[in-house]
């Protein structure tokens, strides 16, 4: 049996292959539209033999969903199992009163977070929005936040308001002496600020053990700038549905 696993995030598709051991190996990841859905699929499929067993996390539209389960359906002949969020399993309780509303990727890097952090964790995801949520170490969840991420605070600067454009990397020093080194600046210090103060709140409800995991795009600028320094986990999302995949909740 061979187990593709799907991470369908807001801007990259993501994916790898369950090892015997069950874990995520063979990792791939492409941009969200280039090339398509299918083609990446196609792509991801050949490089093995055709997968026995899919199993994802999508945060994107239902109809994103149903494009993915009816190519795999037709090319693979097997059904995709998507893991959404739900009141409790793998050892992981949510915060939330309506837990099927706690986005299916936060789901998953709990489940992960659980494994691999028996002290607890702040769990930081830096992607096109910024996510933090704190897990205790009994593995409830003690809830979350959500803020844009870098690069969206910079396309809605250049969007809403005059003479300010869309500019992209890491700003040279805290305070920029041009509008694009003042907008690289301020945007990455807003993240770092917010993700900073927020895994403060975490170490005072978990205790001063927790474990700081970062994931996403733009974990590893990140990490550059954080004190203290967490640890890098691009892959959390996955490792979470590698689990949800060999083991009952």
């Amino acid at each position: 049996m061979s187990t593709l696993l799907l991470d369908v995030g807001n801007t990259r598709l993501k994916w790898a292959w369950l090892d015997p051991g069950g874990d995520p190996v063979d990792h791939g990841a492409s941009a969200r539209d280039a090339p398509s859905l299918a083609d990446t699929l196609r792509d991801t499929i050949a490089t093995r033999e055709c997968p026995t067993r899919v199993v994802g996390c999508c945060v994107r539209r239902v109809e994103v969903e149903a494009e993915i389960a009816a190519w795999v359906r037709v090319h693979c002949a097997v059904e995709v199992e998507w893991m959404p969020s739900r009141a409790s399993g793998w050892g992981v309780s949510s915060a939330y009163a309506e837990p099927t509303t706690l986005g299916a990727d936060r789901w998953a890097k709990l489940v992960a977070a659980r494994a691999l952090a028996p002290a607890g964790a702040c769990i930081v995801d830096c992607g096109t929005a910024i996510t933090v949520d704190a897990l205790a170490a009994d593995g409830r969840h003690l809830g979350g936040a959500i803020l844009p991420g870098v690069d969206l605070m910079r396309r809605s600067l250049a969007t809403s308001t005059a003479r300010i454009g869309q500019w992209d990397g890491q700003p040279v020093e805290p305070l920029g002496r041009s509008t694009r080194d003042a907008v690289l600046a301020g945007t990455t210090q807003a993240a770092v600020g917010a993700v900073d103060r927020l895994y403060r709140a975490v170490v005072e409800q978990t205790g001063a053990g927790v474990a700081y995991l970062v994931t996403g795009g733009g974990a590893a600028a990140m990490c550059e700038l954080l004190d203290p320094v967490p640890e890098l986990c691009p892959d959390l999302v996955l490792r979470g549905v590698a689990r949800m995949a060999r083991e009952a909740p």
